[in-house]
């Protein structure tokens, strides 16, 4: 690999910010637990440390069962404000970046997250601060978008330094290497937590980000300066006119219905992960529930779930789209698809041979996201592409927030009675991006001229069906 070619390496930073989350990311739920039990709520200190782990008998589950109702609360207060302000600050994030740079805003961003890792060490180290303490924390990540910003300001990376030959091979690249730091991370925090503790474990996570946050200073600038400075000298904008700008950007009018494509492919990517999201926040309570799984089997599952997923990722994005040129919206069609299945077999499942036939159906599903993300791509302007980005990823944060919760309520109510509902209603909100990649098909075979996309069938000549004479919607 040449000097040149490391200097854009941006999955670097995107495996570093993966692993990190990850890595604490079940940890701090018990942490939330055991502060809440002996600081905030006086039980024995001993006692409260048993909490979150294997050991179980009627004093444990009746000290879970009165201390899991105020921790569940910090824990919405530490989840719910920060992630709706950073989604509505990650908005401004691509508009900004397009004027700016990605560089630095992604410096900007990572190091809120390092922020938020050293205060959290800071009140590790602390054992009599009260839980509500953590809050404090998420103030560097409210400032500078967390994760939100982060999605943004990649994706907008590797678009500008990809062309319409090798995006998609990018994008489903940023997907192969979040999944393995998600991957890592999730099945080692367990680990890294018994040999060295919450501060330990929070030392290695802000370690590995501030790895990643320091790789992206010796990064090259992905946009041209020329394009930088013609946009720096516009005039500044205000928060009304910036919010306009963006809406502009996704609902303005264009020809061969390329908005109404953004429109759908905007839809196709909230709601996929929105189910995707929601349903992982709930299989294993219903795992647990239904077939008496432990931890460790449905680790075992988890782990090959997702193996599978990154085998399919890169069996359908580099074999399929980069090798037979698959069209992106074929692709979308075959993730919606194996998703769909996946979801109606773990809905009817019986015994656990099933469970693990809806995980091999599920292997495609990983290529929807980096397909739809190209497909923007190769239909926006690159000034546009930032805003664009800005404005889905808030969409998808605003979804992901609300969707957790609400299929937590959906399956506590019907725990008793059928426990298997909400599988049926992640496969319903499934089906409908199939519907919508089935339109964008349409939409893309019936366009009047010669576009950039990747059509099967590039011999059938499209019909000439508009909207008007300009072919703009």
């Amino acid at each position: 690999m040449t000097w040149l070619n490391l200097r854009t390496l941006i999955e670097v930073p995107i495996f570093c910010a993966s692993f990190s989350l990850f890595v604490q990311n079940s940890v701090v739920t018990n942490l939330i637990i055991y502060r809440t039990c002996y600081v905030d709520l006086g039980y024995n200190k001993s006692e409260c440390a048993l909490l979150g782990t294997s050991h179980k008998d009627n004093f444990t589950n009746e000290l879970e069962k009165m201390v899991e109702p105020e921790a569940n609360t910090i824990g919405l207060y530490l989840q719910l404000p920060p992630g709706l302000i950073c989604a509505f600050t990650a908005l401004f994030v691509g508009s900004w970046s397009d004027k700016h740079g990605r560089k630095w805003c992604l410096i900007t961003a990572m190091g809120g997250q390092v922020l938020c890792f050293a205060l959290v060490i800071v009140f590790s180290l602390l054992p009599h601060l009260s839980a509500w303490y953590l809050l404090l924390s998420s103030i560097p990540v409210i400032v500078t978008g967390g994760y939100a910003a982060i999605l943004t300001l990649v994706l907008s990376y590797i678009t500008d330094i990809s062309d319409e030959s090798n995006r998609g091979m990018r994008l489903g690249l940023f997907e192969v290497i979040f999944s393995l730091g998600t991957l890592i991370g999730t099945y080692s925090s367990s680990y890294i937590f018994k040999i060295v503790g919450y501060v330990g474990i929070y030392l290695i996570a802000t370690g590995v980000m501030i790895v990643g946050f320091f790789f992206v200073f010796i990064m090259d600038e992905s946009l041209p300066e020329r394009q930088r400075e013609a946009l720096s000298q516009q005039q500044q904008s205000s928060f009304v006119e910036e919010l306009k700008t963006m809406v502009k950007s996704v609902a303005r009018k264009r020809s061969n219905y390329e908005r109404s494509i953004i429109l759908l492919c905007i839809a196709i990517t909230s709601l996929f992960i929105f189910a995707f999201i929601a349903d992982n926040s709930i299989i294993y309570l219903f795992l647990r529930s239904k077939f008496g799984w432990s931890l460790q089997k449905y680790n075992i599952f988890y782990s090959l779930r997702e193996s599978l997923s990154i085998v399919g990722l890169f069996l359908g994005v580099y074999g399929l789209h980069k090798k037979l040129g698959v069209s992106e919206s074929i692709l979308i069609l075959m993730g919606s698809l194996s998703s769909f299945s996946s979801s109606l077999v773990q809905g009817l499942a019986s015994i656990d041979a099933h469970i693990y036939f809806a995980a091999v159906l599920k292997c495609l599903c990983n290529c929807v996201n980096p397909m739809v993300r190209s497909l923007i791509s190769k239909i926006a302007k690159p000034d546009e592409i930032g805003k664009i980005f800005s404005v889905a990823v808030m969409v998808q944060n605003i979804l992901q927030l609300l969707g957790s919760p609400a299929y937590t309520k959906i399956y506590n109510d019907t725990l008793i009675t059928w426990p298997s509902l909400y599988n049926f209603i992640t496969a319903g909100v499934y089906l409908l991006t199939i519907i919508f990649t089935i339109i964008i098909m349409i939409l893309i075979r019936r366009t009047t001229s010669p576009v950039k996309f990747d059509i099967l069938n590039e011999d059938v000549a499209a019909p000439s069906g508009s909207i008007n004479d300009d072919g703009c919607e």
